[in-house]
């Protein structure tokens, strides 16, 4: 069972896993600058 996942190469998890980073990064600043907004305001 552990065959099609050896058959990913590591180059194209890495990529994978950059992608998935660079799409949320948007995400966890806009959220982060709101945290820290609701924070300062307390």
């Amino acid at each position: 069972m552990a065959e099609p996942c050896q058959a990913l190469p590591t180059s194209q998890q890495s990529s994978i896993d950059a992608m998935w980073v660079i799409s949320f990064l948007p995400l966890i600043i806009y959220f982060g600058k709101h945290f820290f907004a609701t924070v300062y305001k307390l």
